[in-house]
């Protein structure tokens, strides 16, 4: 009969004794715990209590099926005290659709939504705090990290997503119809993306009281390009770096160009 490792459980040394919050690692190894001994030793050695363990093993599929962190979170669930926002179902929707519609939300919008539809409510919040503009903004903040946003930098762009999905699929249509004939390893998708190197620091370390002057130093970091391809059939070929390219002119150099393509190819 095999036993995992125990993990380390911190013993806490207060007088109160705290409840126990296991990550769900953790859970996780106690169930495992308890499928392969009776229900009093696995008590002893995992340390927690019997109804515990049962619940955990009733919720093992959740457990496992848990994409975050588990050896970091300790619920499956959003867990915790409900939101104070009123209507916050109504408020969810309310900034799901402006992200939908790809506008920028900001803690504005969700101000304005409780502003025109529960007016009440936000006068006697601001009236009853200390620093009322604060407390409303890390209240939304909250809210709105509970609900599946984070702060992210903004992504200017001069079409929709739902335009560019539409130019994939046509796109997409328009190849298969002219060249769907063609075996999978005669077709390849290439991307080119850029990279930038040897960039100059923007902080350096100097002596107080004198300048950071520095000689001769570059402004602008080096540059080259990566192509990377890969057939129809899902073979990855080997990255192509270009520095300094140059477009060709002559034949016999395009010639060589392609032997060397060649091959990289084969």
């Amino acid at each position: 009969m095999t036993v995992l490792s125990v993990p380390v459980v911190h013993q806490h040394t207060d007088a109160v004794k705290r409840r126990p919050r296991p990550t769900i690692a953790q859970k996780l190894w106690a169930v495992s715990v308890l499928e392969n001994l009776p229900i009093h030793d696995a008590v002893r050695i995992t340390g927690y209590s019997a109804t515990s363990l049962n619940k955990w093993k009733r919720e093992k599929s959740m457990l496992v099926g848990f994409e975050r962190a588990k050896t970091r979170k300790k619920n499956i669930g959003l867990t915790g005290a409900k939101a104070i926002v009123p209507d916050a179902y109504g408020l969810a929707l309310y900034i799901r659709d402006i992200r939908r519609q790809e506008m920028a939300l900001t803690a504005a919008h969700m101000i304005s939504y409780l502003r025109v539809n529960h007016n009440e409510w936000l006068s006697e919040y601001m009236s009853t705090r200390k620093s009322a503009y604060s407390s409303l903004l890390r209240l939304l903040q909250r809210f709105a990290h509970r609900n599946g946003f984070s702060r992210q930098r903004l992504c200017r762009q001069k079409r929709t997503q739902e335009d560019l999905e539409e130019t994939r699929l046509s796109f997409g249509r328009q190849f298969h119809e002219e060249y769907g004939d063609f075996p999978s390893d005669c077709v390849y998708n290439t991307y080119e993306t850029g990279i930038y190197y040897d960039m100059s620091p923007k902080t350096i370390w100097a002596v107080k009281g004198e300048g950071a002057f520095v000689a001769n130093a570059e402004k602008h970091s080096m540059r080259m390009t990566a192509l990377l391809t890969i057939r129809a059939d899902g073979q990855k070929l080997p990255i192509v770096f270009v520095i300094r390219g140059v477009i060709l002119e002559d034949a016999s150099n395009q010639t060589s160009l392609r032997a060397i393509l060649r091959d990289i190819i084969m």
